[in-house]
């Protein structure tokens, strides 16, 4: 029932979050951040797009920041298993979950939002926008009172993306950390395969509103303050309509320090490991050990 109030009042509650925040005895972030995930997005497919400069935006996100190959590794190449590692730092050994037929909630205390909260209390706003329902609501149970926001749907980016702009409206004032997922790419992939034209459509859709996210931070002067990280929870296998065996993955950001790690490829792990570290956080100190690291130069 808690969560059909956060869904049907998400807005109204996030406003008042904004409004009453309690003093924390710890100084507000310094950067606001946005993780946003094009589910089901192939490397090698979003790469022909972009050499075809059909995704301008992201291009544009690159050259304030880096594009970086990565890699899943440790569990299935699928939503839940990719979510709960972009979420909490941790594979199936500590989350509990190895694939969307085989998991649990991500343990208490361990995803970013809960971390966040704890560290920052009401001076920072939690945000989540989804267009999955219940491969994400069963891993973000534990999480979800320290949610603002949390819009956990079945619904595209025509649906979720007008929302995603309006949460950013009512952000500008607060620090804030913002999850904004695109299913369009995973279900173009599974109804007309990697190569079809309808799947590169749904990553075109995905730029555009990329473009939208960008123009709205800026209409609000808080891009300057606004770290966005895109990635992809997994790939997809090539000219097929499954992602059985898709690990390669990708992270672009405007994020001007991240690099990638030397001696060896960028893994998905580490992902939370670098959004912590921008939030001040000494990564070392975190229980359990977070097994990424992260992608800040140092």
């Amino acid at each position: 029932m808690k969560l059909f109030k956060i869904i049907s009042f998400g807005l109204v509650v996030l406003a008042v979050a904004l409004l009453c925040g309690e003093a924390s005895s710890q100084s507000l972030p310094t950067w606001n951040v946005i993780l946003i995930s094009w589910d089901g997005t192939q490397r090698a497919h979003l790469e022909e797009l972009r050499e075809q400069g059909a995704l301008p935006n992201l291009v544009a996100l690159t050259s304030a920041g880096a594009a970086l190959p990565m890699r899943v590794q440790g569990h299935a190449t699928d939503t839940k298993a990719g979510h709960s590692e972009m979420l909490s730092g941790y594979g199936p050994d500590v989350t509990g979950v190895f694939s969307n037929r085989r998991y649990q909630a991500i343990p208490e205390g361990l995803t970013i939002f809960e971390r966040l909260k704890a560290r920052f209390g009401q001076q920072i706003a939690t945000v989540a926008i989804t267009g999955k329902r219940q491969n994400i609501i069963e891993i973000l149970q534990n999480a979800l009172l320290e949610i603002d926001f949390a819009l956990i749907r079945a619904m595209d980016s025509a649906r979720n993306g007008p929302i995603m702009l309006k949460a950013l409206e009512n952000l500008k004032d607060r620090a804030f950390f913002a999850f904004f997922h695109f299913s369009d790419p995973d279900h173009a992939g599974h109804a007309h395969g990697e190569n079809s034209s309808e799947y590169s459509e749904a990553i075109k859709t995905c730029d555009l509103w990329l473009g939208k996210i960008i123009a709205t931070l800026t209409e609000l002067g808080i891009l300057s303050r606004t770290l966005i990280y895109v990635t992809t929870d997994h790939g997809f296998d090539e000219g097929r309509k499954t992602h059985s065996n898709a690990p390669d993955i990708w992270l672009v950001t405007n994020d001007a320090i991240v690099a990638p790690p030397q001696g060896r490829e960028a893994l998905q792990g580490d992902i939370v490991p670098t959004l912590l570290e921008r939030f001040g956080f000494d990564v070392s100190m975190i229980e359990p050990a977070l097994p990424g690291q992260s992608l800040l130069k140092r």
